[in-house]
């Protein structure tokens, strides 16, 4: 007792627990990479360095860019996590309790729960997207009005350039039967996030959505910071739609479906 209470006995206690917090995390990161469950190579338009580097800071994360394609709407946006075939049986299958929900009087926060989410890059999702601002763009070339032909045309650009290609296509609890269907582990991904159901009181309608992944960024270990670090000193980290994706990155992900950083090659 008397040890715990002296400065060094304190001093010694909390150095010893520090020591053991870092087995028990390399322990973690040991048993995630005994299995690779996805490998894809991306690019800067998924996996972008935060605006908040700075020289200053001697880590370096890459965010994680993804998003949901609404197959009411056809165009999805980084801010619209909303999607259609997040519909009632799709969020009871989830375990949502439909019942309870709808029958709420007044507002509640929107009950949430942790799944498994299947992200596809670079397929289906993304090629509808591109086709409907395609489509929108003639359409305002129709109608004349130079102000909507001229925000549809850089709508256009940013999608062929800068925008994510990474999107949110299904959801489930079992991740055997999800790998059964998306069997590509180079293009589909199955990661752990977090899904919402929305209850409108007024409308009476119920909607889900993604509220976030489990794991929202990668932490890019040191062999591979050098290689960014040239770009968290250039005076924009923000990545320009003028410009071609400035790095590829290639991620893999573990047996406890958290994504590591495998390599990192810098475009010229």
């Amino acid at each position: 007792m008397k040890f715990l209470q002296s400065s060094k006995g304190l001093y010694t206690l909390a150095f010893l627990l520090i020591i053991v917090t870092n087995i028990f995390i390399l322990m973690g990161v040991s048993s995630n990479r005994s299995e690779i469950t996805s490998s894809i190579t991306m690019t800067e338009r998924e996996l972008q360095i935060p605006y908040s580097s700075n020289k200053e800071n001697s880590g370096i994360s890459l965010n994680i860019k993804w998003r949901v394609l609404d197959t009411n709407k056809k165009i999805s946006y980084y801010y619209n996590r909303q999607a259609s075939w997040l519909d009632k049986d799709e969020l009871k299958s989830l375990g949502f309790d439909i019942q309870n929900i709808t029958k709420q009087k007044k507002y509640k926060p929107a009950p949430k729960k942790e799944v498994f989410l299947v992200l596809e890059y670079d397929g289906d999702a993304y090629k509808t997207t591109l086709e409907q601002i395609k489509l929108d763009l003639v359409e305002k070339q129709k109608q004349g009005n130079k102000l909507k032909i001229k925000n549809a045309t850089k709508a256009l650009h940013v999608e062929q350039n800068s925008a994510s290609r990474l999107f949110v296509i299904a959801a489930g609890n079992d991740y055997t039967k999800l790998r059964e269907i998306y069997k590509d582990t180079s293009k589909y991904i199955i990661a752990k996030g977090i899904v919402k159901a929305h209850y409108n009181i007024q409308t009476k309608e119920l909607s889900g959505y993604i509220n976030s992944l489990s794991v929202t960024s990668l932490h890019v270990e040191l062999k591979y910071k050098q290689i960014l670090t040239k770009l968290t000193k250039n005076k924009s980290i923000k990545y320009n739609s003028d410009e071609k994706p400035r790095y590829k990155v290639k991620v893999k992900y573990g047996s406890r479906y958290e994504p590591w950083v495998s390599g990192i090659n810098i475009q010229k």
